[in-house]
């Protein structure tokens, strides 16, 4: 068989798998069901086509819906997906992750923008949170991400708002691995306060969605993503979480598909913390490092992971940034090379600039020194005409920044030294 017919047979057995999907809509089991009774969505097609008989669970309101549903209508996705360059992953797919079968409802379909790793060959962690994080939270998911990164594992989250966004800055800036997971179509950009963490993202890690493109975020897609978040990985570290924080879903939805639960203690007195104090009362295990994460996955993929890039621990270092991260009991005469950058807690005096560190990029270094002259909140677009930079450029400057607690971030995309 030719080359081009095996890619069009590929594609019509695609298709199947996008109408089936589509028959029952995101989050179904059923579609997963059909072909595991089939053995193929095409194979349940032809069923229909011939009387539709043999299918012991499905409603007549199901069946309804699988007779009103067009095949032209996978074929339209389809071939949206060809014009925008997005992936698409099917049940079968060589790369559709295998732990990702195992769960209640595993998706049928997967669209994707970007590189798809080899989930089931490396440790995969979720970061999630709150949408509304403290300091203290934002700072801690940077670290932990940019850490979990650094040793080799991949940082899955749902790009929302919050912990979430700071988890895949964290993996970026160390150059590693991260998945996004969103709640409407790979195309959208949701929200759009995370334009550019998007494009980051879409260039240099992973999109995913259950969803076809153009699809719109509305508040039902968010739980029916959740369980693929957690699916996808090994373990998830809830980094902060208040008592109706969604990422308290994605929890027990772990939970359930048997991942491990890691958290981050918090202040008894902190809204941000009540649903993370509940986790830990509820048997989590409480995390003071990425190191605490890992070290319960090394021995089954030691070649994977290097946990001598990171540091064991936070607690014992100076309230200063440090590029050394060695264990507090071993003293050396000087630091290791590249170490990452760790995070300290908020409230410590702004950095001058002859001090500042000498491993960020210069991009960093030019929006650090306009900053620095201002003495109000300065607007991204000002800080870009000023620089000379594109606003994706300053933002990636404002990151290296915010990771090294060097400016503060305000509402409607303004910042501060």
């Amino acid at each position: 068989m030719a080359a081009s017919q095996i890619e069009n047979e590929g594609n019509r057995m695609t298709e199947y798998c996008i109408w089936l999907q589509q028959c029952f809509g995101e989050g179904s089991v059923k579609p997963y069901n059909i072909i595991k009774q089939y053995g193929s969505a095409k194979a349940f097609y032809d069923s229909v086509q011939a009387g539709l008989s043999g299918v012991h669970d499905l409603l007549p309101a199901d069946i309804a819906r699988v007779k009103n549903t067009p095949l032209e209508l996978a074929q339209k996705i389809l071939e949206k997906c060809t014009q925008k360059g997005i992936d698409v992953y099917t049940i079968d797919h060589a790369l559709y992750p295998e732990k990702l079968k195992n769960i209640y409802a595993p998706p049928v379909v997967l669209y994707g923008i970007g590189m798809l790793p080899e989930l089931d060959r490396l440790v995969a962690i979720a970061v999630v949170g709150n949408r509304r994080m403290s300091d203290y939270g934002g700072s801690v998911a940077r670290q932990i991400g940019y850490d979990l990164a650094r040793a080799g594992a991949v940082v899955v989250s749902g790009l929302a708002l919050g912990i979430d966004a700071c988890g895949h800055e964290g993996a970026l800036l160390a150059g590693g691995k991260t998945v996004a997971v969103l709640g409407c179509g790979p195309d959208v950009i949701y929200p759009s306060e995370n334009e550019a963490l998007t494009e980051q993202i879409r260039s240099k890690g992973t999109i995913l969605s259950e969803f076809p493109p153009g699809t719109r975020p509305i508040a039902r897609n968010f739980p029916i993503r959740n369980r693929i978040i957690s699916g996808l990985c090994n373990g998830i570290a809830v980094i902060e979480a208040g008592v109706k924080s969604g990422s308290l879903i994605t929890a027990n939805l772990a939970l359930e598909q048997g991942r491990d639960i890691f958290t981050v203690p918090n202040s008894i007195y902190c809204e941000h913390s009540a649903g993370s104090l509940r986790l830990l009362r509820d048997g989590a295990i409480p995390i003071g490092s990425a190191y605490d994460i890992l070290i319960e996955y090394e021995g089954l993929f030691k070649d994977k992971l290097n946990l001598e890039k990171i540091p064991r621990c936070y607690y014992y270092l100076p309230a200063q940034h440090q590029k050394s991260a060695l264990p507090a009991q071993k003293k050396a005469s000087k630091p290791r090379p590249e170490q990452p950058p760790i995070l300290t807690v908020p409230g410590n005096p702004k950095a001058e600039a002859q001090s500042l560190p000498d491993y960020l990029t210069g991009q960093a270094v030019k929006v650090y020194d306009i900053l620095r002259t201002k003495t109000e909140k300065t607007h991204v677009d000002e800080i870009a005409v000023q620089t000379g930079l594109s606003t994706p450029e300053v933002l990636s400057a404002i990151t290296e920044l915010e990771i090294e607690e060097l400016v503060r971030a305000y509402p409607g995309r303004r910042y501060s030294v």
